[in-house]
């Protein structure tokens, strides 16, 4: 990763001062004058140094969804911050819309996705939502170009909810919120109604229409069950169990809306109010449960996971002592030779918290609504900006890097923007559209696996095992799967 030195700062591209104007100003302020500097803290990873540099907080206190099925959730790429809102309500012109910020500045961008339910009963679905009740989630794709837009089940009438032996839909759209496919998954396996989905999580290519997703599911009697299906040629070829209406031994967990997040080939971390992170295995259906991250407040909600310099670092969300904030650890491999029987949070080790102040969590009038969405951009292995988002209270965006002042990444990211990288594989081989220069391949454990500092159009991923790979480039982080 090139850190941008004062000097370069002043000859960047007029576009790119212009794009970036506030983070520049900030950056030369904190040359100027160090004590404005926003790192607000600092942990060590085998002896290297890393700073997190709080870049905005934007306030929305003012749109608080105080009902459980208005639960809005967040992703991000290299360019901007989606939100699903559901508190944006027209009782004449009924739409979804996907709020945008600026990944890099964290500040509102002018570029709203507005999606008019019209364009969904082109499908001939009936949505059966009124203005209060319009939920869906936006669910990462794997490319640069395009979201999956996944619909909550219906509330209105007696046939709340969706039935087993029913269909119901998601659909992928581009990042200006056209519909380009609809996907439907049956429920001819189940035994229950659907009345929640919660957060999903996806493998694979929907733009090409092979992938998987596990989805989580609350039932009419409030236990949750976890349901992989997958997609061959943009149809259903299977649907499986991972974890079926799992309810606690008091049967007083009170599921809501669980989240998935994939961490390798073979485990995902299940999160939701008033459980713990739970680590299950998504590869076979013995629902057993590896471990929880007992450390953090189950009031908080939320967690994600990014790769920093070939480290593992696992995000949650907290309340402690009253105070909103996220947890940053370490979570290395130790899960050797992908076994499946093997992985815990024995490893885990706390590197830092960001703090936000008193949460609203107690005042809201239903608990369900509380969760720390968190989404990363990636700009390199050692800059990342980590969003976290908490419907009704805020989003703030922050820097981690190696260095004590923030990295202009609107200098890096003119680059793919220039030069997109394409890329296709066949017969356990990538190629590129242009030779690529330092080329590093992570497993989803964020183990390096391969790397090459001289240019090469391609590489052989015969001897890789069949799964999930990240290709990090000083121009792209591309996510494959073989």
């Amino acid at each position: 990763m090139q850190y941008i030195p004062y000097s370069a700062i002043i000859i960047t591209k007029p576009t790119s001062i212009m794009k970036n104007f506030k983070l520049n100003i900030f950056i030369l302020l904190t040359i100027i004058i160090p004590s404005l500097s926003f790192a607000q803290s600092t942990f060590k990873i085998e002896g290297k140094t890393y700073y997190l540099h709080k870049l905005s907080q934007e306030d929305l206190s003012d749109n608080d969804p105080v009902d459980a099925f208005w639960n809005q959730n967040m992703v991000a790429d290299n360019k901007y911050i989606y939100i699903a809102d559901h508190t944006d309500k027209y009782s004449e012109t009924s739409h979804l819309k996907i709020k945008v910020y600026d990944a890099i500045s964290g500040h509102k961008a002018d570029n709203d996705i507005i999606i008019p339910e019209k364009e969904l009963y082109k499908f001939d679905i009936d949505l059966k939502f009124d203005d209060e009740h319009r939920c869906f989630y936006l669910v990462e794709c794997n490319d640069d170009d395009h979201l999956i837009l996944f619909l909550n089940t219906s509330y209105s009438g007696k046939n709340a909810g969706v039935p087993s032996g029913d269909d119901f839909y998601f659909y992928l759209i581009n990042k200006n919120g056209t519909i380009e496919k609809e996907f439907a998954a049956n429920t001819t396996n189940l035994s229950f109604t659907i009345m929640d989905f919660g957060i999903p999580q996806l493998t694979g290519s929907p733009v090409e229409g092979n992938f998987e997703i596990i989805i989580p599911m609350v039932s009419e009697n409030g236990r949750f069950s976890l349901i992989k299906y997958t997609y061959k040629d943009f149809n259903q070829s299977n649907l499986s169990t991972i974890v079926y209406n799992k309810v606690s031994p008091d049967a007083l967990v009170g599921y809501s809306k669980p989240s998935v997040n994939i961490v390798d080939d073979n485990f995902i971390i299940v999160d939701d109010r008033n459980i713990a992170p739970s680590l299950y295995s998504h590869t076979s259906s013995s629902e057993t449960l590896f471990g929880e991250l007992s450390g953090n407040n189950i009031s908080g909600l939320g967690c994600n996971i990014f790769d920093l310099n070939g480290h593992r670092i696992l995000c949650s969300g907290d309340i402690f002592e009253g105070n909103t904030q996220i947890n940053l650890g370490l979570w290395d491999s130790n899960n050797t030779n992908g076994d499946a029987t093997s992985i815990n949070f024995d490893s885990y080790s706390h590197l830092a918290s960001l703090k936000f102040g008193p949460s609203t969590y107690k005042s809201k009038i239903s608990p369900y609504a509380y969760r720390q969405f968190i989404a990363i951009s990636d700009f390199g292995a050692t800059v990342k900006h980590l969003h976290v988002y908490v419907p009704g209270e805020f989003l703030a965006t922050y820097q981690i890097n190696g260095q004590s002042i923030p990295t202009d990444v609107g200098y890096i990211t003119e680059i793919p923007q220039n030069q997109p990288i394409g890329y296709h594989i066949s017969n356990k081989q990538i190629f590129f559209n242009h030779p690529i220069e330092n080329v590093h391949i992570y497993n989803l454990m964020g183990n390096k696996i391969f790397q090459s500092t001289e240019p090469v159009n391609s590489i052989n991923l015969t001897n890789f095992i069949n799964g999930v790979y990240i290709i990090a480039t000083p121009q792209q982080t591309i996510k494959i799967l073989l």
